[in-house]
């Protein structure tokens, strides 16, 4: 608000009743997620032409400036799909948080994994932290982002998904900030193959049994654990 300093009012014995005048006190709005905010406005020297003819029946009154603004946080990622690679490839999948307006106060949320057939810890790192934003009000400031890896391998299985949650927000009470994305899901796809061969002599004594050996170039996993692989043998005359 725009302070008006010391200013003298003055009312006329000539003033139609109930005797008022007006003091205006400007009172300047922003963007800023805050708490209500209280001024006072203070009376002092009372003076009247007549002896002993004015006195204050009140000499402070608060006012209070009641905030209206709010914020919500939106996490967007940089991709919701991709390939998961080799055995030693990763991919970085990074993740946006915005702010929509300032607030006086720091504000925080945690991120955390929920769901999803990828496993955390093998699949992928870093599913898990909290994101900060300072209450600096900067504009760079209203802007985190965080990190996600998705680590490749050799083994031929389905399409795998894990689910980001978001919550636990801390904005000092206030309760104007809201969590506008409540999660993220990232697929990784498989783009893994495998081939099988069969090796053993080539000739063999009739009434003779010599072992032949099936192998996989890769390994399958399906549904989350080591998948059996079938393979009907039989000769040809």
């Amino acid at each position: 608000y725009s302070a008006v300093g010391s200013t003298t009012v003055s009312i006329s014995s000539s003033t139609t009743a109930p005797y008022v005048e007006t003091v205006y006190i400007t009172i300047h709005g922003d963007s800023t997620v805050e708490q209500n905010e209280v001024f006072q406005i203070r009376l002092t020297g009372a003076s009247s032409s007549v002896s002993g003819g004015a006195t204050f029946d009140n000499t402070t009154t608060a006012v209070t400036i009641t905030n209206d603004d709010s914020a919500s946080i939106t996490v967007v990622p940089s991709a919701t799909s991709g390939n998961e690679g080799a055995t030693g490839d990763s991919t970085t999948v990074t993740y946006t948080a915005t702010l929509s307006a300032p607030a006086d106060v720091a504000v925080s949320f945690d991120y955390l994994p929920n769901g999803g057939l990828a496993t955390a810890g093998t699949d992928y790192t870093g599913g898990n932290g909290t994101v900060n934003f300072p209450a600096t009000g900067l504009p760079a400031d209203l802007t985190q982002t965080f990190d996600v890896t998705v680590v490749g391998d050799d083994t031929v299985e389905v399409n795998e998904d894990y689910i980001l949650q978001f919550n636990n927000l801390s904005a000092g009470g206030y309760s104007g900030v809201t969590l506008a994305t409540a999660s993220a899901t990232y697929m990784i796809t498989n783009d893994d193959s495998t081939t099988l061969s069969i090796s053993g002599p080539a000739t063999l004594v009739e009434g003779a049994s010599l072992p032949y050996t099936l192998s996989l170039t890769y390994p399958i996993e399906i549904a989350g654990g080591n998948g059996d692989l079938t393979v009907t043998c039989r000769g040809n005359d």
